[in-house]
């Protein structure tokens, strides 16, 4: 177990901060510390950039100011810092912030957004919350207090332009509300106060982005959901007039949502992300944080969601100690400060673990469930049908095709599920006037294009490719029962069940094993077979075979993952079930 804590998190973020430190030192050819010296600015760890730029300038002096605070609050993990730690180095840095500003108080990203006020409010979100933890150390350390008057400093020229910058993501108008809450509580002789205020009040006004299940528009557990959701809580601390708009209460039904979402091994399944971790398979440590406050506001959900913060902290630190950005930690720290003077016992979790479920989402048209180890998400409205992860393993993928007239492809127009499975129906019309044939037009179609008259023709309709996906929970072992059942009229049409590993297993039959590449096809013709990683193995039963066609006409590709085709010809009334377990031996 690795215990969620003060003392835990500030020795993990001094550990980061040396340890980022020692890789960039100018010796070994690293950025940060050349630039540190030079400019006294900060370079985004990752991304390329030689460019010291304010973004990851702010995450430094909140890392710096934590562990500041840690000092002063005598935390056990602080004495192994003592004699290192210097604020003339956080000082300076907020010297390099104030002159990245434009006169209009906005700051440059510098890898997309030029002289931007959400990135601006990135910033204030990190650090101002410094000026409220550290408050009582402001008379008697001088040096500490310049550093804050440089933080109030930034936070007032940026407050104007946060007014007027404007925006370009929905979360974008959270970060904005937040910031400015922040600086109107926390900032003294903020210029035009009443500005800022009606900004917010406006934005609220538009109504907060959730829907009925808790999602926001963006759908990014891996991001913007622990964003938005801090956003939420600095309104909700610092400006009472967003407590009628309903903050807390999206907080708690999107945090509930997204418990959903997370796997066994503290992964969060991100299909349904509209942004860049869509499709990612990393844990979301910044929803940890978002966790411990609203266990901390909302005693109803003290229990479950401070289980939840320990979770995805204890399966990202077994991941890596060191994986963990600087951004994820200062949130998590701030957390901590936030919840200290807590006279709640500690949650322990001697097994750390997400209640089983199995439930139909309606509005975002999916079904889910959690069986011990095991997860699977189900999705209407996509050629990607089912996937499922247990422990290292994962199925990336299951879909469906028949080479059908461009249009054979399996996709959920129906879905409906309750506690014991789900069933997804096609009705094979997702392609105009596909499957059909063109009927002459004559003189007036002479000189038209192609698509000028595409419609105008008479069609001769055929039979679509419609079936059913009948998905169950079983009554004994991990995994999942599957029915695939054709309805449409066309006899011996050439149909395949595809089933995308990612790679890095090992395939597995009675008579043979190997380690297949990325791209490869293998059919499962008869019986069953294993994919396995190391001792984690989910077996398909059910195997088929009516053709080998590893690349089947008007079927979508895998060159990224393993794919195991199941094959037949229409009519198809076929069961497939996929068991999920782990093996002494590899």
């Amino acid at each position: 177990m690795h215990t969620l804590d003060l003392n835990t998190l500030i020795q993990r973020l001094h550990l980061q901060s040396c340890d980022l430190s020692h890789q960039l030192d100018p010796v070994s050819g690293g950025l940060i510390s050349y630039v540190r010296k030079q400019h006294n600015g900060h370079a985004t760890l990752g991304t390329g950039s030689q460019t010291a730029e304010p973004n990851a300038t702010g995450e430094y002096i909140a890392t710096q100011g934590y562990l500041y605070i840690a000092q002063r609050l005598q935390l056990a993990s602080s004495k192994a810092y003592e004699n290192e730690f210097s604020l003339d180095n956080a000082i300076k840095a907020t010297n390099f912030l104030i002159k990245s500003q434009h006169p209009s108080g906005l700051i440059d990203l510098c890898s997309a957004n030029y002289e931007s006020a959400p990135d601006t409010a990135f910033i204030i979100q990190a650090i101002a919350h410094l000026l409220n933890h550290g408050a009582a150390w402001r008379n008697d350390d001088n040096e500490w207090n310049v550093l804050c008057e440089h933080i109030e400093t930034f936070i007032r020229r940026a407050v104007p332009g946060l007014v007027s910058g404007g925006f370009h993501t929905p979360n974008h108008r959270w970060v904005i509300s937040g910031a400015l809450a922040l600086a109107l509580k926390l900032v003294p002789d903020i210029s035009n106060p009443e500005s800022a205020s009606s900004l917010i009040d406006t934005l609220l006004s538009e109504g907060i982005d959730i829907d009925s299940e808790g999602a926001y528009t963006e759908h990014s557990i891996g991001v913007y959901d622990a964003i938005c959701n801090s956003s939420f809580f600095a309104l909700h601390t610092h400006y009472p007039n967003s407590h009628k708009a309903g903050v807390l209460a999206a907080v708690i039904k999107n945090l509930s949502f997204d418990q959903h979402l997370l796997n066994s091994d503290g992964t969060a399944d991100t299909s349904l992300s509209k942004r860049q971790d869509y499709g990612s398979k990393s844990i979301p440590l910044g929803l940890s944080a978002s966790y411990l406050q609203a266990a901390h506001i909302s005693p109803e959900h003290s229990e479950a969601f401070s289980k939840t913060a320990h979770f995805i902290w204890n399966n990202a630190a077994l991941a890596h100690p060191l994986s963990h950005t600087i951004f994820d930690l200062n949130r998590l720290v701030n957390a901590l400060f936030i919840k200290q003077n807590d006279t709640q016992p500690p949650i322990v979790l001697t097994k750390p673990q997400l209640a089983d479920f199995a439930e139909l989402f309606p509005t975002n048209r999916f079904w889910r469930t959690r069986q011990g180890a095991m997860t699977a998400s189900v999705f209407a409205d996509r050629s990607q049908l089912l996937n499922l992860n247990y422990h290292t393993a994962e199925l990336a993928g299951i879909k469906i095709n028949q080479a059908y007239f461009g249009a054979g492809k399996f996709v959920g127009d129906t879905i409906d599920g309750d506690a014991n499975g789900v069933t997804l129906t096609s009705n094979g019309q997702h392609t105009p006037r596909r499957p059909g044939y063109d009927y002459a037009l004559g003189p007036t179609a002479a000189k038209a294009t192609w698509d000028d008259t595409f419609h105008a023709r008479p069609l001769r309709e055929v039979s679509p490719a419609s079936g059913s996906l009948s998905i169950q929970v079983p009554n004994e072992g991990l995994g999942l029962d599957l029915n695939y059942k054709t309805t449409g009229e066309t006899q011996n049409v050439a149909t395949q069940v595809a089933f995308d590993f990612a790679p890095g297993g090992i395939w597995e039959t009675d008579h043979l094993s190997f380690v297949p590449d990325a791209g490869q096809v293998i059919f499962l013709k008869e019986g069953s077979a294993r994919m396995r990683y190391g001792i984690d193995i989910i077996e398909i039963s059910g195997g088929a075979h009516s053709h080998t066609m590893w690349a089947m006409r008007d079927s979508e590709t895998a060159p990224n993952h393993v794919r195991i085709l199941i094959t037949f010809q229409t009519p198809v009334d076929h069961s497939i079930q996929l068991r999920c377990y782990r093996s002494n031996s590899q």
